[in-house]
């Protein structure tokens, strides 16, 4: 694809999804990639990779891999074959047979203690930090008016249309009657991501010496 100069943001976006999958890349095959993509795209994007990697989508594997999309997708049942997109009867239908993580973790989270204890458990596995904290109500009056089960869902940084359908869809089939309100500081898919990312070759990126 690199070599065939297909568009970058289908290339860096395989690269991201080929590192959450193998707990990261071996340095050779990193730097490969890097020595590759700036040959045929530009050096100008040796800052595009320093900002995926700051933003922890392209990093170097461990010397042990921790396997954890292996274990996330094996214990959250996030494939799901011959999922039937027109009655669906699962939330991967919105990706054609992939569950959205945030949204089944939102599900074992809203039926159970047993399925919260049982997320803290998943996000260890998860990069970045995590903390669970919980707001004890002070009078019977206040457990009243909180005894319906309704739960705010907060993206930060942005969620997908396929996310809030998912959680729509949770919504509706949920054992508990629950119900979701979804705030998020933008709406995003991968290509937006990506743009964020992405340096732009201008005059301000070319050396005096190549002008």
């Amino acid at each position: 694809m690199i070599y065939k100069q297909e568009p970058l943001k289908k290339v860096l976006r395989l690269l991201c999804i080929q590192c959450i999958a193998a707990d990261g890349l071996k340095p050779k095959i990193l730097e490969f990639y890097k020595r590759e993509i700036v040959h045929s795209y530009g050096y100008h994007h040796l800052i595009t990779f320093e900002r995926l990697e700051k933003c922890g989508l392209l990093y170097m594997q461990e010397k042990t891999p921790k396997k954890s999309y292996p274990i996330l997708r094996s214990t959250l049942n996030l494939v799901v074959n011959n999922v039937n997109e027109r009655e669906p009867n699962d939330i991967a239908y919105v990706h054609s047979g992939y569950a959205p993580l945030t949204v089944r973790l939102v599900s074992w989270m809203t039926q159970s203690l047993k399925g919260l204890k049982y997320v803290a458990d998943m996000v260890k596995h998860l990069p970045g930090p995590a903390f669970n904290d919980h707001q004890k109500l002070s009078t019977t009056q206040d457990r009243l008016e909180h005894s319906d089960n309704h739960t705010l869902v907060y993206f930060l940084g942005g969620c997908t249309y396929a996310e809030v359908s998912a959680l729509r869809f949770l919504a509706q089939h949920h054992p508990n009657n629950a119900t979701f309100t979804i705030a998020t500081t933008k709406i995003i898919n991968g290509n937006s991501l990506l743009d964020t990312l992405i340096e732009p070759c201008s005059k301000d990126t070319i050396p005096d010496f190549l002008t």
